[in-house]
């Protein structure tokens, strides 16, 4: 190991990550990615058009005294379901894991995430993922019902979610730690 790598790494391995946020316009995916990368937050809405990149390193070690090294570029895709659907293969090819976000007061953003899922899995195969319930500091205002929360776990059984907050600071860092 060299000067900047933990004692007892035994074995470096780098790689490259593509990782996409996808959902419905308004969602928070915008907010969220600043919120991990730039610990920041907005409440300006400004939606994406066409995609926005956003590189970093990620550094974690891992059973075996191994060091994974990754650069990960991490693609906020824009939230309208035509321009996904005409654009799927190129948004989504070699995607190597993505988080699903609707955001908790909005029924349909939450009955839209399998269809999402499935679009991106169409192209990237079956990568890691994980289901992002963002903007849980406002669910006392307007929350889900419990039928929805029911509906969504059973179309996605077996896939993780987090609750998350981008204003709050909430889970995001454990969300996209999920992922990566």
């Amino acid at each position: 190991p060299g000067p900047d790598e933990p004692a007892g790494v035994e074995k470096i391995v780098r790689m490259t990550l593509k990782i996409c946020l996808v959902g419905d316009r308004g969602v928070g995916k915008t907010s969220l990615l600043n919120r991990y990368v730039f610990d920041t937050f907005s409440e300006e809405y400004k939606g994406t058009l066409g995609s926005h990149l956003l590189r970093l390193t990620f550094k974690a070690v891992l059973a075996g005294n191994q060091l994974v090294e990754a650069q990960v570029a991490l693609f906020d895709l824009m939230g309208e379901r035509s321009m996904r659907d005409a654009f799927k293969e190129v948004m989504f090819w070699g995607t190597n894991g993505f988080l699903a976000v609707a955001d908790v007061t909005r029924r349909d953003t939450i009955r839209a995430l399998p269809e999402w899922i499935r679009t991106v899995i169409s192209i990237a195969g079956e990568v890691p993922h994980v289901v992002v319930m963002n903007k849980v500091d406002l669910a006392r205002e307007k929350s889900i019902a419990p039928e929805d929360t029911a509906w969504l776990l059973d179309k996605l059984p077996g896939v993780p979610y987090h609750l998350t907050s981008a204003k709050g600071d909430l889970a995001v860092q454990k969300a996209f730690d999920a992922v990566i």
